[in-house]
């Protein structure tokens, strides 16, 4: 689904994480962030459905009122099964990866390192928000936002601030 077809995109909020999970710092500044976007309007989160960073990022959203968006794969062994208001069709991960980014207007990733990286669909999706003009928030393992405009070189730790 294309942005330009969702209704007020800038309702919508997308969220990139791995199966390990988030940080405590981490889940605490995603909470911070869906509090301040719900403040400006925000009401839906898109998510992919994975055990892990995925189903705790969309309980955050729940318990703070979003509409929840899941995104699942077509793969079920990592699925979470989680909460959700809405779902979409299954996927394959990169495909519903650009879905849950073409629906949203702001992206929250959850990397497991501060180091961008290649092979990492997490690392992907950020890249792919960042290439399609997304607004991003990134937060580090320490709970530190990383800066969007140092992600692009993986041999290069990304500042954080």
């Amino acid at each position: 689904m294309d942005v330009k077809k969702t209704p007020d995109p800038d309702r919508h909020v997308g969220f990139t994480g791995t199966r390990n999970g988030m940080t405590t710092p981490q889940a605490a500044a995603v909470h911070i962030a869906l509090v301040r976007l719900r403040e400006t309007g925000a009401r839906f989160f898109h998510h992919g459905d994975c055990l892990g960073a995925d189903d705790r990022a969309a309980t955050i959203a729940h318990d703070l009122g979003y509409i929840v968006v899941a995104h699942p794969p077509n793969n079920t062994r990592a699925r979470a099964w989680g909460y959700y208001d809405q779902i979409r069709p299954p996927h394959a991960y990169l495909v519903r990866n650009r879905h849950i980014v073409d629906e949203c207007s702001w992206l929250i990733g959850c990397p497991a390192t501060v180091r961008h990286e290649l092979r990492s669909g997490t690392w992907s999706t950020i890249r792919l928000a960042r290439d399609l003009r997304r607004r991003l928030t990134i937060v580090a393992p320490n709970g530190l936002l990383i800066d969007p405009a140092c992600i692009g070189d993986p041999s290069s730790k990304v500042s954080t601030r």
